[in-house]
C-alpha cells in the first residue's frame, strides 16, 4: 500500500500537448513538415511543387478561436463539425486516451485525423529528376519518374509518420511512438466523415507522461 508521503502524477503538460505538437510543425525545417503544410495549404494538384509556406502563413492556417473555420487547416480537436464543407484538407490533433500505468506514469494517446475532401485527393508527384534523393524509390534505373500521381491523404499520412514517429516534440512531453506494443489503439485506421464527402486516416501515437508533485523523483 502506498504511504501518505507518495507523490502522484499531476499531468503537468497534458493541456499543452496539442499546441506543442503544432509548435513543432511550425519550427521544423524537415521535408516532411514542409510537405504537410503544402498538402494542407494548397488544394491544387501541384501542391507539393508550390513554394514553402512562411511561418506567418502557417500560423494563419491554425484554428485558434471560435470563429469561422473554413479557411483554417489545423485544429486542436476532433473533426466534429458537419457544417465544415471546404474543398480542402485538414489536420486535427487531440488527446484521445489516457492509460495510467501506476500513480506516477501514464500512457497518453495522441490522435491525428487526416481529413481530405474527395475531390482534391489526386496530386502530382514531388519527385525531382534533378534531385533524385527527393524520392529515390520513385525513379527507375534511367532516372525516369515512375510515380506520377499520389493520394493527398497518403502523402499526409506518410509525412506525418515520418515527422513524428520516435520524436520527442518538446520538454515535458515524451517520445511519440506509433507502436502497438505501447498501446493496442496505437495504429492507423481508414475513416470517412460528413456523409462520405471527406476521407482519410486516424493516426494514434502513444507517449509516456509524468508530471509529478513536489518531492518525487522522475521515473
Amino acid at each position: 500500500m502506498m504511504g501518505g508521503i507518495e507523490s502522484f502524477n499531476r499531468y503537468t503538460n497534458l493541456d499543452s500537448i496539442e499546441w506543442k505538437i503544432v509548435q513543432h510543425l511550425l519550427d521544423s525545417n524537415s521535408i516532411y513538415s514542409d510537405n504537410i503544410w503544402k498538402a494542407l495549404a494548397y488544394p491544387t494538384t501541384d501542391c507539393l511543387l508550390k513554394p514553402s509556406l512562411t511561418r506567418q502563413e502557417k500560423i494563419q492556417l491554425i484554428y485558434m478561436d471560435d470563429g469561422v473555420s473554413d479557411a483554417k487547416r489545423v485544429f486542436l480537436m476532433p473533426y466534429v463539425d458537419d457544417a465544415w464543407e471546404a474543398r480542402a484538407s485538414r489536420l486535427d490533433i487531440y488527446v484521445s486516451k489516457i492509460t495510467p500505468q501506476n500513480h506516477v506514469v501514464s500512457k497518453v494517446n495522441v490522435t491525428f485525423e487526416i481529413v481530405v475532401h474527395n475531390k482534391i485527393n489526386n496530386i502530382t508527384s514531388d519527385t525531382d529528376p534533378e534531385n533524385p534523393d527527393t524520392n529515390p524509390s520513385e525513379l527507375n534505373e534511367n532516372g525516369d519518374i515512375m510515380v506520377l500521381v499520389k493520394s493527398r491523404a497518403n502523402v499526409l499520412l506518410k509525412n506525418l509518420l515520418a515527422e513524428f514517429n520516435g520524436k520527442s516534440v518538446a520538454d515535458g512531453i515524451g517520445q511519440l511512438q506509433h507502436n502497438i506494443t505501447m498501446d493496442t489503439d496505437c495504429k492507423t485506421t481508414y475513416e470517412m466523415w460528413n456523409n462520405k464527402a471527406y476521407f482519410g486516416y486516424k493516426v494514434t501515437f502513444c507517449t509516456l507522461m509524468s508530471g509529478l508533485s513536489d518531492g518525487c523523483e522522475d521515473y
